[in-house]
């Protein structure tokens, strides 16, 4: 192996020297003693300040919380003073009785908080850092509170003027007179000079409200007035009304505004013809008017004396409307008198009165109630007592007509027209329309009485199998003999009361609530026995000479009419309804009409 070699020089190692230590004297160990013992000091200091300022800044976090909590709490808190509302947002009444400002009551709560951390604070400092804190947030708590307060007193301000007013133009409503509007305009000016809203107004503001006030005012009175009329109930007292209401709206039309003047010109238009019209109404009722209960009405004559007065269009459906409107509370008048009338025979025949008083009390009512009525009265007295030489006798009235009311109560009964009657109140409310036909109808709803929900029933779907046939055969050509169930007249409606009696008579067999399909049955098949029994005209029936005694003795009253109609009819004459009723009483006579 080949060891490498080198030119420079080899430089030579000597012996290593040690170190000497310099001697310390006294003076110098004690100096540096000092310097050690200062910088202790220093850094013991240091950290006393660091812990100082460490428990001064965990003590104003926790005093800014809090205050910040508190102030939070007093402005929107369960009891804050941002949540009060009105006057009660003015002050605070305290457990003494008295009351202090709302925001110096605020105020005293978020200083007592701030005396709660003055006592917690431990140096000057921290008072110093309280006293800081809580006063820098004081300006604006009190700010809030003061705004809150300052716009609950004009929302109550708002609220006070807003209900001050509405009393004035109810008082108005009440009492709908220029009187009235000028002694509601003087409080509402009253009102106004304490308004603060009103008061901080510039000039021209307040005017333009003035001007809506008073306005107001007298729209309010107008439709009062117009309102008043539609509910007067006597045509003298609505066009005093409709007068009124149009003496203002002409008078005061500049003092109403653009909005109220386009909303009441079209209702003062209508009251003004109405107004024309109860005037041409009253004078043509006066003239055309029935002198007696007896008396006719003839509307085509007082319709006609209308037309010859120069009216519009309108006014004149209105008088006509009117003139109608007088008959029929004419009519209603004539009724109730009939009908207080009827009470009081009958209640005289219940208590036991004898024929005569009975006569008379009926005898007595002429005059103020039609004479068919106290005739009627009297025929149903006469079923109370027996025959006796002398008794006064009632003339006979027309049967066949006393038949079709007849009828027709029963059909309008089982239709629930009448609701629910006792059979006294049936005799005394049919007495003086069906006179000695009057125990039929007690007997009828006596009868009724117990089966009037299935009779109701019975009767609704009855009435919309009839409308669907007739629906489909509006002529009377595919099903002819349906022509006599369909309608109004007295005859259909009794044929469809005789049909709706045997309508039940089934119902009543089945016990309890029957089912529609078993219903829908029962009409169809009692339609169709109803339409093809013996004396229903609209049948085709047996010729007359085939019906035999026994078809005569199972018809009711209606085919009855029709067998004798038919009968009489033979030999090419038009029997009279006298003639008919003749007929009818031979055939239910004991001999049979032999």
């Amino acid at each position: 192996m080949n060891v490498p070699r080198y030119d420079t020089p080899t430089v030579p190692v000597g012996p290593v020297a040690t170190p000497q230590a310099t001697p310390v004297g006294g003076e110098a160990f004690g100096s540096g003693l000092a310097r050690g013992m200062e910088a202790l000091s220093r850094s013991a200091a240091d950290m006393a300040d660091d812990m100082r300022r460490t428990v001064d800044q965990n003590f104003k976090i926790d005093a800014l919380s809090d205050l910040l909590e508190t102030k939070k709490e007093l402005l929107t808190g369960a009891d804050g003073a941002l949540k009060t509302q009105g006057t009660d947002a003015r002050a605070v009444e305290l457990d003494d009785g008295t009351s202090v400002p709302l925001v110096d009551h605020v105020v005293g709560l978020y200083r007592a908080k701030k005396d709660e951390w003055l006592e917690k604070a431990a140096t000057e400092g921290q008072k110093q850092m309280v006293s800081q804190l809580f006063v820098e947030h004081l300006p604006d708590l009190e700010l809030q509170v003061m705004n809150h307060s300052a716009a609950q007193e004009t929302l109550a301000a708002d609220r006070k003027m807003e209900a001050f007013t509405a009393r004035q133009y109810g008082l108005v409503a009440d009492t709908p007179t220029m009187d009235s509007i000028r002694a509601a305009a003087q409080n509402m000016a009253q009102a106004l000079a304490t308004y603060p809203k009103y008061q901080g107004m510039e000039e021209a503001v307040r005017k333009e409200y003035d001007k809506k006030v008073v306005s107001q005012l007298h729209a309010t009175a107008i439709r009062s007035l117009l309102t008043q009329a539609g509910t007067a109930g006597n045509s003298a007292v609505e066009d005093g009304k409709l007068a009124a209401a149009v003496g203002i709206f002409d008078a005061y039309y500049d003092v109403l505004n653009e909005r109220e003047r386009e909303e009441l010109a079209p209702r003062i238009a209508l009251a003004d013809n109405s107004i024309q019209a109860g005037s041409i109404a009253r004078k043509v009722w006066a003239a055309y008017a029935p002198k007696s209960p007896n008396d006719p009405f003839d509307t085509a004559d007082a319709n006609a004396r209308i037309d010859g007065f120069t009216l519009s269009n309108e006014a004149t459906l209105l008088a006509k409307a009117k003139v109608a409107q007088l008959f029929q509370d004419y009519r209603a008048q004539i009724e109730q008198r009939t009908q207080a009338a009827a009470n009081a025979v009958n209640g005289l025949i219940l208590d036991g009165g004898t024929y005569s008083q009975v006569y008379h009390k009926a005898l007595e009512q002429r005059g103020s109630i039609p004479d068919s009525a106290v005739e009627n009265m009297v025929r149903y007295a006469g079923l109370y007592f027996k025959d006796g030489a002398g008794k006064p006798q009632a003339a006979l009235s027309d049967d066949a007509a006393t038949l079709g009311r007849l009828k027709e109560f029963q059909d309008d009964y089982l239709n629930g027209k009448y609701g629910r009657l006792t059979p006294e109140q049936a005799g005394a409310r049919m007495m003086p329309v069906l006179g000695e036909r009057t125990p039929e109808a007690v007997r009828f709803v006596d009868g009724a009485n117990a089966d009037l929900p299935n009779a109701r029933l019975a009767a609704g779907r009855l009435q919309e199998k009839l409308l669907a046939l007739r629906g489909m055969d509006p002529d009377g050509t595919a099903y002819p003999a349906l022509r006599g169930l369909a309608g109004n007249a007295p005859e259909a409606k009794g044929n469809r009361a005789l049909l709706l009696q045997k309508i039940i008579g089934e119902i009543t067999l089945l016990h309890d609530n029957v089912k529609p399909a078993d219903l829908d049955g029962i009409i169809h098949r009692s339609i169709a026995a109803f339409i093809a029994s013996p004396g229903y005209p609209w049948a085709a029936e047996k010729p007359v000479g085939a019906i035999t005694d026994q078809d005569i003795r199972n018809m009711d009253d209606a085919a009855l009419r029709a067998f004798v109609r038919r009968k009489l009819s033979a030999g090419g004459g038009k029997p009279t309804e006298a003639q008919i009723a003749y007929g009818v009483k031979r055939v239910r006579s004991p001999q049979g009409g032999k």
